[in-house]
């Protein structure tokens, strides 16, 4: 199977060609640090016979399309868990889901409830689970004492 293996990176200059020597460099222990969870998956898809593609992401969502319209993956690994900043991990999904490929992970409403916790209580809460009592403010709006 042709898996693309999309991750954020501190290196986004890097070519797919490139992050495969950092894979092979980290996964000998050159290092001397735990690898990269990103190279530990690719290593692992490697052990399982699959052709792997190291997507890294900086601050273009269009390098994902382009490799991925260019080398057409069976499957794309999300191993992105920021995009821009943490709040905004749920448009690398987001992308992927608009241009059909199928990947792994949660699907972009899932992460972006998620990061919203007074969202996700209001719905746990809708749906008769108890949660904790709550108030929420509007950016900038001062506390109100009830």
């Amino acid at each position: 199977m042709r898996i693309a293996v999309v991750f954020d990176t501190p290196y986004p200059k890097y070519s797919p060609e490139r992050h495969r020597q950092q894979l092979d460099h980290e996964m000998q222990g050159k290092t001397g640090l735990d690898p990269e969870v990103e190279y530990q998956v690719g290593a692992a898809l490697l052990e399982n016979n699959h052709e792997i593609l190291l997507i890294g992401l900086g601050e273009d969502l269009g390098v994902i399309l382009q490799h991925c319209n260019e080398w057409k993956p069976d499957l794309v690994m999300n191993c992105a868990e920021a995009f821009g900043d943490a709040r905004h991990d749920y448009v690398v999904p987001a992308v992927l889901e608009t241009a059909g490929y199928r990947y792994t992970g949660a699907p972009p409403l899932g992460l972006l409830v998620s990061r919203d916790k007074a969202m996700s209580k209001k719905i746990l809460a809708y749906h008769d689970i108890k949660v904790p009592g709550f108030a929420t403010w509007a950016p900038g709006e001062g506390v109100k004492e009830e």
